[in-house]
């Protein structure tokens, strides 16, 4: 059975296009490649609805733990890295887990209304997936 097309279903198109897209991009980043195994990667925002528009991005947050953060801050300036695949702009966000996950107890509805739409990309340590599942369950 073929994979689904972009204008198919926009969601599974860039779940499957992250997955073969994101371990290379990680291994070749000159700062993201000495933490990428320690790293989960989140597909949340817009795309996860099935929006894929001119005015769409692919929003991934990328969780690593505090002391990958704070190596990565010594190398660069910046918790934001842009990409692009297939034509769309996309950007990774640098987070540590500890405090995502800290924020995702402390009951912040923002992120945990997004998880409940996320895709897990990539989980070395298990953290994304604990968390999607976590937002999912019921009240």
């Amino acid at each position: 059975m073929a994979e689904p097309t972009r204008e198919q279903d926009p969601r599974s198109y860039w779940v499957r296009r992250l997955h073969e897209f994101l371990p290379g991009f990680l291994e070749g980043h000159p700062v993201l490649t000495k933490v990428h195994r320690r790293a989960s990667a989140i597909l949340h925002g817009s795309t996860t609805w099935g929006v894929d528009d001119e005015w769409s991005d692919v929003d991934v947050w990328l969780l690593l733990p505090e002391a990958d953060l704070r190596e990565v801050a010594v190398s660069c300036d910046t918790r934001f890295f842009e990409f692009t695949l297939d034509g769309k702009a996309g950007h990774l966000n640098a987070e540590s887990s500890e405090a995502f996950t800290e924020s995702v107890h402390a009951c912040h509805m923002d992120r945990i209304y997004q998880l409940r739409r996320a895709e897990v990309i990539a989980d070395g340590p298990g953290v994304a997936t604990e968390l999607v599942a976590e937002a999912r369950r019921p009240p």
